[in-house]
């Protein structure tokens, strides 16, 4: 299974997140989003590599400004046929 972390900004601060450190600095100064050349790299090496699965991940990866398009790209994939998101919800 692929994790992609596709932006370093979150609206919470969670005492047990894994990624506490990059959403601090994320949220401190300008956050760092994934870019569509980036995700579009990360698509085609998750089909290189037949994991079938992936991971979506932050921050807080609903805050990212292409996340809609990001899904329905990665769902659009047919060697991708199961899509987590690790979300809080907000």
């Amino acid at each position: 299974m692929g994790n992609i972390l596709l932006t370093s900004y979150c609206n919470r601060k969670c005492e047990y997140c894994f990624a506490k450190d990059l959403v601090e600095q994320g949220n401190q100064r300008e956050p760092l989003h994934m870019s569509a050349t980036s995700f579009e790299r990360v698509l085609n090496w998750v089909d290189k590599s037949r994991m079938g699965s992936l991971s979506i991940l932050g921050g807080e990866p609903t805050l990212h400004p292409s996340f809609v398009e990001f899904m329905e790209e990665a769902r659009a994939r047919p060697s991708i046929f199961n899509t987590k998101l690790f979300t809080n919800g907000l």
